[in-house]
This record gives structure tokens, sequence and C-alpha cells, in this order.
């Protein structure tokens, strides 16, 4: 009996010396983060209130199925007030007269507008096509008429503008429109759009991200006025099974986008078509292409394709993928760490909504719907080596929302307009921005004939025009996403564009709702 023991003692120590020379494998934080089951079933699409944070909304679409059968006989709407850990199924009650699931044949989109009210696009059996507004959350729906073109099969929303592709079958081609009146009228505003969700990103009342018929990315910066050409081209896949003597509808790739306090625009696509293409950009006009090892689950791996991606302020970034993970990133898709607890089968869609402790991750994994909390410190590396010193920064210049008093340095200043918020974006009085730039007030000119404001510090001159979002530094043209406001015979504008022009920095201070200038 002793000497058993005695063996299984050597045993057990040879083994724990077999062990201590194999290091042990890199924990990324992401891995600490699990995706839970919200809902089974055979869900489809999933939608997040844009003030998720205030209001923890989402709704969610499921294919009812008959007993038997290929094909799904209707759809049915559930609705999560709790942030998405609870659901409860959505009665479809339409000008006041309830649907049964059976009596919808399709759901095309769904989006929110800042006033709260809800739009929801599809078709019903008898071939009709819908468009809907809810003001309760989805409680009672109204139809708004659209005219002959139908209703839209994917739509957008930033502030005043909605967005809606239609399909024009007598020309065999789609058109983006636009609506600012609730979508009771509708004006074209590019052709060629791709009809998919996820083919359209608003990201701000006038700045737009499409994807055309083809992969060709494109972005407007003025309502739709005038298109760019992005160079950015994206790979698609088939939608559907080839039908022998049919045409073959395409996926060409999905956008998301936000806007960060400050006013910098963020938006990333992917092409589902080929292995880790993902672009991001933070001004619209200028992407970037992600080294695509970003995108191997593990060591050894080959990249995974980005079938679906979703933005927050804060660059946080997510990309869903075919074999089970999802990417995210908190430095706007420099580093992208995988999540794959919980995520067992191909990402359909990823959404991101922030709330006041982080991000919650909504994502559609072999149809069902599931949840990850992603706090913000998930992306902080750990490093041994020492921190760096952090850089002094000094605040300039401070304007706060509906105040009429702004402070540069230690000293308060009052002016006659205060900033206001308009489309999500806070506008600033350009002249007291100016004078908290240090510009003095000789060098601030106005002239009412063209409406055009100059700005002069030492060697550097800057002028913008109202109604234009272009910015002219020493000459050098820059495009804004947002165009010089005159209100109360003031010029207002975001800070940012006129701030760095001059060399500064502008943050954002939530808990006083304030502009911050740095130097």
């Amino acid at each position: 009996m002793l000497l058993r023991k005695v063996a299984v003692l050597i045993a057990a120590l040879l083994l724990c010396l077999a062990f201590e020379g194999i290091p042990a494998r890199p924990a990324y934080a992401a891995e600490e983060v699990a995706f839970q089951r919200v809902l089974k079933g055979d869900i489809v699409k999933v939608w997040v209130s844009p003030d998720f944070a205030r209001d923890s909304t989402a709704f969610a679409l499921a294919e009812s199925w008959p007993v038997s059968g290929n094909n799904p006989e209707g759809y049915i709407l559930y609705r999560s007030t709790d942030g998405g850990r609870t659901w409860a199924e959505v009665r479809w009650l339409i000008d006041n007269t309830f649907h049964e699931p059976g009596e919808i044949a399709s759901v095309s989109d769904m989006v929110f507008l800042p006033d709260g009210t809800v739009f929801l696009s599809g078709t019903f059996k008898s071939g009709t096509s819908f468009l809907c507004k809810s003001t309760d959350k989805g409680q009672r729906w109204e139809t708004v008429e659209v005219g002959a073109s139908g209703a839209p099969s994917n739509l957008e929303a930033a502030g005043d503008a909605l967005l809606g592709v239609f399909k024009l079958p007598q020309q065999n081609l789609t058109m983006l429109k636009v609506s600012r009146d609730g979508g009771r009228t509708w004006g074209d505003v590019c052709s060629g759009v791709a009809a998919h969700d996820g083919g359209v990103a608003a990201v701000s009342p006038d700045a737009w991200v499409a994807v055309l018929e083809g992969g060709k990315v494109e972005v407007t910066l003025d309502g739709g006025r005038t298109w760019q050409d992005t160079g950015v081209r994206l790979s698609g896949i088939p939608a559907g099974p080839r039908r022998p003597g049919e045409p073959v509808d395409m996926i060409w790739g999905k956008i998301a986008g936000c806007v960060e306090p400050d006013g910098t625009i963020v938006a990333v696509a992917c092409g589902p078509g080929s292995t880790g293409q993902v672009f991001v950009s933070r001004s619209l006009t200028a992407w970037e292409r992600i080294d695509q090892a970003q995108f191997a689950v593990g060591p050894k791996r080959a990249a995974s394709r980005a079938t679906c991606v979703s933005a927050v302020p804060g660059g946080i970034l997510a990309v869903g993928t075919p074999d089970g993970c999802v990417f995210v990133s908190g430095d706007y898709g420099r580093t992208w760490k995988p999540m794959t607890e919980g995520v067992s089968g191909e990402v359909g869609d990823i959404k991101l909504a922030a709330t006041g402790g982080g991000v919650v991750a909504f994502a559609l994994v072999g149809k069902e719907l599931r949840r990850a909390e992603i706090p913000r410190n998930m992306f902080r590396e750990e490093s041994s080596q020492p921190p760096e010193q952090p850089r002094e920064i000094k605040t300039v210049g401070k304007f706060r929302v509906e105040n009429r008093f702004y402070a540069v340095g230690e000293q308060v200043f009052e002016m006659d307009v205060a900033p206001f918020v308009e489309g999500g974006r806070t506008f600033v009085p350009i002249r007291f921005l100016a004078y908290a730039l240090g510009v003095p007030e000789s060098g601030v000119r106005w002239d009412p004939s063209t409406e055009t404001v100059t700005l002069r510090k030492g060697e550097t001159t800057v002028e913008l025009k109202v109604n234009s979002n272009t910015l002219y530094a020493n000459g050098q043209a820059k495009q804004m996403d947002v165009t010089p406001l005159l209100r109360n015979d003031r010029v207002f504008l975001p800070a940012r564009f006129v701030a760095e022009a001059f060399g500064y920095e502008v943050n954002w201070e939530p808990s006083t709702q304030s502009v911050v200038i740095l130097e």
C-alpha cells in the first residue's frame, strides 16, 4: 500500500513538472463575455432603438411555420422593453384591425425616428405592400400611403430624413428615396442602390452611405444632392439558391455608422463574398481596409468572412462571421477581439446598443437571438510595459447646450445666443467659438452678401459659407457632413470643424452637455 501511494505522488509530481513549462494560453477580455440566448425560434431580424440607453427597447421578428411545408406561413413580432432580457409577442394591430401572423407575408425593415415614431414595411398575404408607423412602441400601427411605387424594402433614418429603397419592377431597378415629412411624400435620390437590409446607412440627416449594385460604395454629405465614389468595392454573395433562367439576387455588402459626440462620423462596411473584407472610415470620404489577419479566430486559422457589422459611439465596432464568432473593436477598428462564448453557428446579424456602463450586443445565431453585455473596460489591454506619461491637456474653452455663458480658461463670457442640438449634433455660434480659439475680434469677418464667414489667426485663415458643406483652411477645401446654419443673425456649426482647422481638439462632456475645446 505504501509503495502504491509513493508511486501516485511521483506520477503527480512529474505531471506538474511537465505542465510547468507550457505557456498559458493568452486570454482576451472578450472571452470573459458570453452571449446568452434570450429568444428562441425562427428569429430572422432584430432592431434596436437608437435611444436604447433611455428606453431599453428592441424588436425581433420570427417566422411562423406550418406543421408541414417548406415556407413560413407568417411572421410574429416580439418586443423587449427591459434591454432585451425578456420578450413578449406584439399582436399585429394595423389600422385598428388585428391581423394574424399568417396574414403577414413578409416584413422588410423597421426604423426609429428621433421623436420615437417607428416605421415598418412589408407585404400582406394579399400581395399588397404596406408602410406602417407607430407612435406607441408598436402597440398600434397606422398605414402610410406611399403611392404606386409600393413600400420600401430597406429603411433608414437620421434626424428628419427618412430613407427608403424602393424596387421599381417596371424599370427593373431600385431607387433610394428620401422623405422629410414622415413618409407622406418621397423624392428620388439615387438609383441602383442595393435593396437588401444593411445596404444603406443614414449616419446623420445629410450624411449617408449606400452600397450600389456591383458592390460600389458611395457617400453623400449634402442630403443626396451629390454623391462621391469612395473607391471601396465590396464582394457579394447570392441571397438565395440559384434558379435556372432567373436573375440572381445578391447581397453586396452591409454598412453601419454612428456619430461621435464631438461630431466625428464613423462607418464600417463589410463584403460577405471575400475573406475578412472589412473597411472603416472616420470621415465617410476616406476608408481603410482592415488587415484580414485580424479576423482569424485563433492561431493558424484562416480569416473569417464578415457577414454583418454594427457601430456605436466610443469607437466600438462589431463584425459577425459565418463560423461562430463576433469580433469587437474598441479603437475604431485598429485591433479586434473574438467573442466565441455562446456563438455556436453563423451570425446572421449583429446589433450594438450603447448603455450607460457599456454596450449591449444582440446577435442572430442559427435563428436564435442571443445577447451579451460588453463592459467598456473590456477593451483595455494589460501591458507589462510602464505606462506612458500622459500628455498635458489644457482646456481652452467650454460651451454648454442652451446656455448663453461660455468659458475661456478661467474666465466666463456671455453670448447673445446659446448652443443648441439639432439632428443629434451640437451647434455653437462660430463668432464666439473663434474668440475661444484665440481669434481676435478683428480676425472675424462676415460678408452678408455671400453669407461667408472668414476667420484669421496668425498664419491660418478659415472660410466657410452658410448652406455649404465645404470649409477652406488656407485655401485647402475640406468636406463637412453638415452645413453652417444661420439662426438669430448668428452662424452656427459643430465646433470640431473650425477647432481642428486651428489645431485644437474637441471633446464632449455628457454629464454637463458641454462641448469642450482642448489644446
